[in-house]
């Protein structure tokens, strides 16, 4: 995180970095089909 001021004194604020991750997504079908996806899904 980086403050700072503008030259006329208002304070400013910005990120300097920012990451993220996604370690496991999971997905639930139901209905008529829903076993033709589970297929390619699991």
């Amino acid at each position: 995180l980086l403050l700072g001021s503008e030259s006329s004194g208002r304070p400013t604020v910005a990120v300097s970095s920012c990451s993220s991750h996604i370690d496991d997504v999971e997905t639930h079908m139901s209905g008529d089909l829903s076993w033709l996806l589970n297929l390619f899904h699991n």
